[in-house]
């Protein structure tokens, strides 16, 4: 419910809204409950370049599998700001667009032991 709020408050605001979603959420469960809002046409935003929807994994991390074939999982620094310049660009090219909001659900970086990788991306933006 917090995201779809947030969502309205940037489509009135006529900003782009980027939703990271965790990967336990259901997208179409979410969708259908955008849905229910009369006010919010998910196709018509979506096309309009007012929503973006991707999963916090896959804007932040990097799966690197090694020689003993565990997995490890790090933020990929390079990846975060490829992708952030890369959706900020995007907006600035829109003059319609007022600006970006962001609203991102960070229970992967709990999930994976990278609390304190977060703390650092953050102090260093």
């Amino acid at each position: 419910k917090d995201a779809i709020k947030f969502l309205k408050i940037g489509l009135e605001n006529n900003e782009t809204t980027l939703l990271l979603l965790s990967r336990d959420v259901d997208l179409s469960n979410f969708k259908s409950q955008m849905a229910l809002d009369r006010y919010i046409d998910i196709n018509k935003i979506q096309n309009n370049g007012l929503l973006k929807i991707a999963y916090t994994e896959e804007f932040y991390l990097s799966f690197n599998q090694k020689d003993n074939k565990i997995n490890t999982v790090t933020v990929d620094n390079d990846k975060v700001h490829k992708n952030f310049f890369n959706l900020a660009d995007q907006v600035r090219k829109k003059k319609e667009i007022k600006g970006l909001r962001i609203f991102a659900m960070l229970d992967c970086f709990f999930e994976h032991g990278l609390v304190d990788k977060l703390v650092d991306y953050e102090c260093e933006t």
